[in-house]
């Protein structure tokens, strides 16, 4: 089995012999001198399981190395005991408050640096157990999500009122703006997925709309509006991250900037801001894709459109986002028509 892997951080020499001397059976030893060579140790690829620290050290004491090793989010993990003599217990103590997780009192008893050290790594090893099953559960769940919305397009598919690759396309142009949006990755993943949804309220509509030829009516245009509140209330009930965000993104991504959008007329920030990183995602794919009333607008027509819209069908920070992640905007409408292809059929075969 492998050993957990222990850091000892003293700037006394003879504490660190010490301390080696009664871990290093059980445990792999390293050790540190100082605060500063603690925290690049534990931000190494050979990070250590727990950290034993000396509170009184010269420069970066204890208390300020423990400090730093809970505000990084690469190190805030790792257990830290305090190695504490008599006259600076209290200190060691009030450690507690920033994420100490015990301390053990010189002159060094052997048998209770043994158990003290034993007892925080069966503990860390059981949290991080729990979290790989929490996480394994979670992916799971996003997993069957995704299923449920694979299955809720493919019934989309066979009304036939949208090529299936506009959807594909809208999901990956939605995910690039979210990543120049600046969104955390899991939330990016999410609302890829929950795009994918931004039209299924058009299953309530009638087959002489969705199969037209040409313009359509006044009075038809405003029936095909209603795809918006359809969409909302068949996923109205979704308590899912994921679900939520399909709802909002139906029911919200015709609706513009300058709030002269549909459903509602909402506007500015009050527009969800998945549904308005779709709005742009849906009318930039729609202007380059044929459809059965138009032909396909030139790229650099479209881009001038999405330009000369900004501040008014569209929310100007999700342009700049669009902007920044152009390049890939055009690798999706260049040369990922292809790949988009392969993944239709795998889904059909899946």
């Amino acid at each position: 089995m492998r050993k957990a892997h222990i850091l000892l951080v003293d700037d006394d020499n003879s504490i660190i012999e010490h301390m080696r001397l009664i871990l290093q059976d059980y445990y792999r030893v390293s050790t540190a001198s100082s605060g500063v060579q603690a925290i690049r140790a534990a931000m190494s690829q050979d990070a250590p399981d727990l950290i034993i620290l000396d509170v009184l050290m010269p420069s970066m004491d204890g208390m300020e190395t423990c400090m730093a090793l809970k505000n990084n989010a690469l190190t805030r993990h790792i257990p830290v005991i305090f190695l504490t003599g008599i006259e600076d217990q209290q200190k060691a103590v009030e450690g507690f408050a920033v994420g100490a997780a015990d301390y053990i009192r010189k002159p060094i008893n052997k048998d209770i640096v043994r158990a003290r050290v034993n007892s925080q790594l069966r503990l860390f090893n059981e949290a991080r157990h729990l979290e790989e099953l929490v996480q394994e559960r979670l992916t799971e769940t996003v997993k069957a999500q995704g299923e449920v919305i694979q299955c809720l397009n493919r019934i989309c598919e066979q009304r036939d009122y949208e090529p299936v690759e506009h959807t594909i396309r809208v999901s990956k142009y939605t995910g690039i703006i979210a990543k120049h949006y600046g969104l955390k990755p899991e939330i990016i993943e999410i609302l890829k997925q929950a795009s994918k949804l931004h039209d299924i309220g058009k299953v309530y509509l009638p087959d002489r709309l969705l199969g037209k030829v040409g313009k359509l009516s006044d009075e038809e245009r405003e029936e095909m509006k209603k795809h918006t509140v359809y969409g909302e209330e068949i996923l109205a009930d979704g308590e899912t991250t994921l679900m939520r965000n399909a709802c909002q993104i139906a029911g919200n991504h015709h609706e513009r900037w300058d709030g002269k959008g549909y459903p509602r007329g909402t506007s500015d920030t009050d527009i969800p801001l998945a549904a308005r990183m779709v709005a742009l995602s849906d009318v930039f794919d729609a202007l380059t894709s044929v459809r059965p009333h138009k032909k396909a607008w030139a790229l650099n027509t479209s881009l001038a459109y999405i330009r000369k819209e900004k501040n008014a069908h569209f929310d100007p920070q999700v342009v700049d986002a669009f902007e920044r992640g152009l390049n890939e905007i055009k690798t999706v409408y260049k040369t990922d028509r292809e790949k988009i292809q392969e993944e239709i059929s795998q889904e059909k075969t899946g």
